[in-house]
């Protein structure tokens, strides 16, 4: 397990565990019927216990999640949800085993800051919700990097990897490079590709309904990867500023 991977199968198990304990049984010494099997103090506990490990990798549980009125049952259904995906996804991938002879790409070795944003939705094969969290990440860090939280996505690419010179609000990113004309062609690329990826990538997800959107687990990855690659070139280029007169 990676350092910053979070434990699944202890997850698993503290998911199965809070699925038993918190089942309501029949009862006709409680009134309405039934009571919580574990108690309601324990129950109280258990509910906080399990609400981060839902907040991280079901983020909209609290949406999607159906279950019924009581104390803590739709927490139980969510985390049965949970466990459903986690194992699903565990299953696959051990029927299928290595798919290909070729090289492969591990999604945790992707840029830090792409992979810890799409994380959470992967491991519930939330595709769409990864790569969006992805594109979101990397607008946030862009306009955290040039200040300018005014723009955003393709206005924000223009401004930063623009090829005029930086204004006293207007810092940009720069390439090094051994001559002015492979610099220039590095800021060009670096420009279209992060466009690209706004208006071909993000933009689709963000106004388009998921049905409309055809994401399998390849195209996926694929699209965080280029997302990846995006992020390793802002963290390499250096930031110029406006010279003061």
């Amino acid at each position: 397990m990676a350092a910053n991977e979070p434990d699944y199968e202890r997850i698993k198990e503290e998911l199965r565990s809070f699925i038993i304990a918190t089942r309501y049984i029949a009862s006709r010494e409680v009134a309405g019927g039934s009571h919580i099997a574990c108690g309601r103090d324990a129950a109280v506990g258990l509910v906080e216990k399990v609400s981060p490990i839902l907040e991280t990798l079901y983020p909209d549980w609290r949406e999607s999640a159906g279950g019924g009125a009581r104390f803590a049952e739709r927490e139980r259904f969510a985390a049965q949800q949970l466990l459903a995906r986690l194992e699903v996804g565990d299953e696959i991938e051990a029927l299928l085993g290595d798919r290909s002879a070729g090289p492969r790409l591990a999604a945790s070795s992707l840029h830090p800051l792409v992979w810890d944003a799409a994380n959470p939705y992967w491991r519930t094969l939330d595709y769409h919700g990864a790569v969006d969290a992805a594109a979101k990440i990397v607008n946030s860090r862009l306009q955290q990097l040039i200040g300018r939280r005014d723009l955003s996505e393709k206005k924000l690419v223009e401004q930063a990897f623009s090829s005029s010179d930086p204004g006293p609000d207007s810092p940009r990113l720069r390439f090094a490079a051994s001559t002015d004309a492979t610099e220039r062609a590095r800021l060009d690329g670096a420009r279209s590709f992060g466009i690209g990826l706004f208006e071909g990538v993000r933009n689709p997800l963000s106004h388009l309904p998921a049905a409309e959107i055809k994401l399998s687990e390849q195209l996926a990855l694929e699209q965080l990867a280029a997302w990846s690659l995006f992020a390793r070139w802002i963290e390499e280029a250096t930031l110029t500023r406006a010279s003061a007169d």
